[in-house]
C-alpha cells in the first residue's frame, strides 16, 4: 500500500537508498567468491563447491536485510532530514500499521508483545498504546524497523522544534514596539540550511 500523496516511502529516500546500497555492496565480494569457487570445483576439486555454497549462503543474510529495509513501513515528506533536501516547512513522518498509514507522532515507540500479539507503545509518561501490530514478521525484523522509525521521529521533532522557535520569534518581533527596528526577510529570501547542518549547527 503506497503512502498518502506527498509522502515518500523510506526505500525511496536518499537515506534509505544509501542503506540498501551499502548492505548489498558489502555482500558482493562474498557472492563473487562463492561463484568462483563453484566454477573452480568443476575443474579442480569438487569440495570447493561446498565451500562456495556455504559462502553464498552466508551472504544471503545481507540480501534479506536489504529486502527488509525496502519494506520498512515508514514514509516522510520532503522537509524531513531523511530526504536531505533542506527543511523549508513542517517535517512529517508516517508509519504503516495493519495496512493503514498514520502519523508517527512526537513520541518514540517501543515494541511489546502481550497475549494478543505485537503492540506499539509510545514512550510517554503513561506508556500509551499506539497501535496493535498484526504481523507475521519476526521480532528481529520489527525491532530493525522500530529503530529506523524512532530515528525518523527524533529528526522530525528536531526540525519542527527549530521551525516553531523561528515562527515564534517572528511573531514576537511583529508584536513588540520596544525592540530595535528590524525588518524580517521574506520567506523566499531566507537561505535555508540543509536539515542535517541545521540539527548540528551551533548557531
Amino acid at each position: 500500500m503506497e503512502p498518502p500523496k506527498g509522502m515518500i516511502p523510506f526505500r525511496l529516500t536518499p537515506i534509505g537508498q544509501e542503506q540498501i546500497k551499502s548492505t548489498l555492496t558489502s555482500t558482493l565480494p562474498f557472492v563473487v567468491t562463492g561463484v568462483l569457487l563453484c566454477v573452480s570445483s568443476l575443474i579442480w576439486n569438487g569440495k570447493l563447491a561446498i565451500l562456495g555454497l556455504l559462502i553464498m549462503a552466508f551472504s544471503s543474510s545481507s540480501f534479506w536485510k536489504a529486502k527488509m529495509l525496502m519494506d520498512t513501513p515508514l514514509a516522510v515528506n520532503l522537509n524531513h532530514p531523511f530526504m536531505d533536501s533542506g527543511a523549508a516547512g513542517t517535517s512529517e513522518a508516517m508509519i504503516r500499521v495493519d495496512g493503514d498509514w498514520k502519523d508517527a507522532g512526537i513520541y518514540r515507540l517501543k515494541l511489546a508483545k502481550d497475549p494478543l500479539g505485537w503492540a506499539l507503545h509510545r514512550i510517554d509518561d503513561d506508556f500509551t498504546l499506539c497501535s496493535r501490530w498484526d504481523t507475521r514478521r519476526s521480532k528481529r525484523i520489527l525491532q530493525m524497523w522500530i529503530i529506523i522509525i524512532n530515528q525518523a521521529i527524533s529528526f522530525n521533532n528536531t526540525i519542527n522544534d527549530s521551525h516553531d522557535e523561528f515562527e515564534d520569534a517572528r511573531e514576537r518581533e511583529s508584536q513588540s514596539s520596544d525592540l530595535l527596528e528590524r525588518e524580517w526577510l521574506e520567506n523566499e529570501e531566507i537561505e535555508v540550511q540543509g536539515p542535517i547542518s541545521r540539527i548540528f549547527s551551533s548557531d
